[in-house]
C-alpha cells in the first residue's frame, strides 16, 4: 500500500476516534463536543486491514470534562464508522462534568465498553458509578443510554451483591420543610 492511501486511512481511523466522543449519550457538558480529543499512551497500534487502532500504556484520553484513563484503549471503526471503544484497567476510569450539575459522575471498573449502535454502556470487573455521594456498584453494571436505564448484576456464584446508596440533598436551614 502507498505511503498516501496509508496516511489517508490512517486519518480515518483517527477521524473516526475524534467522532467517538462526540457521539457518547452521556450527558456531559454541551461544549465537551466542540472540544479537541487528546490521546497520550506509551504505545499505538493501528491495524487497518482490520479497523481498529489501539493504545496502551498509561491511556489518558481528554475531551473538554471528559477524562478516560486505563492501561489499554481499543477503537473499532468499520466503514468510516465508530463501532465499538473498549477501556480496560486496574482500574478503567471515566469522569466527567454533567450538564447542569454541580459534582462529576466517575465511573470505574477492569473493563468499560461503549457499544454505539446497541447505544449501550458496559462496565464489568468490580464495576462503580458515582454522582456526587451516590453510588452504584456491582460487578457488571450496564447503561442503556437511549433509555437511561441502569442494570447491574453480582458477579457469578462467589460474587457480592449489587449495591447502591442514595444521599438524601442537604437542606438549607432556612427552607421550610416540605
Amino acid at each position: 500500500m502507498s505511503s498516501p492511501t496509508r496516511r489517508i486511512r490512517l486519518s480515518a481511523l483517527l477521524l473516526g476516534l475524534g467522532l467517538l466522543w462526540t457521539s457518547l449519550p452521556a450527558r456531559g457538558l454541551d461544549s465537551d463536543r466542540r472540544q479537541p480529543v487528546h490521546i497520550k499512551a506509551d504505545r499505538i497500534t493501528v491495524v487497518e486491514k482490520e479497523g481498529y487502532s489501539r493504545y496502551q500504556g498509561n491511556v489518558e484520553l481528554t475531551q473538554g470534562s471528559l477524562r478516560v484513563t486505563g492501561d489499554e484503549l481499543t477503537v473499532y471503526i468499520r466503514d468510516n464508522t465508530l463501532r465499538r471503544i473498549i477501556v480496560l484497567g486496574r482500574p478503567a476510569t471515566l469522569r466527567q462534568q454533567p450538564e447542569g450539575q454541580a459534582k462529576p459522575v466517575r465511573s470505574q471498573a477492569r473493563r468499560m465498553e461503549y457499544r454505539v449502535a446497541e447505544q449501550l454502556i458496559e462496565l464489568s470487573g468490580n464495576a462503580r458509578v458515582w454522582q456526587g455521594a451516590n453510588r452504584f456498584s456491582g460487578e457488571h453494571l450496564t447503561y442503556h443510554t437511549r433509555t437511561g436505564t441502569i442494570t447491574g448484576e453480582k458477579g457469578g456464584d462467589n460474587g457480592g451483591r449489587v449495591t447502591i446508596t442514595i444521599t438524601p440533598p442537604v437542606e438549607d436551614a432556612g427552607s421550610p420543610a416540605p
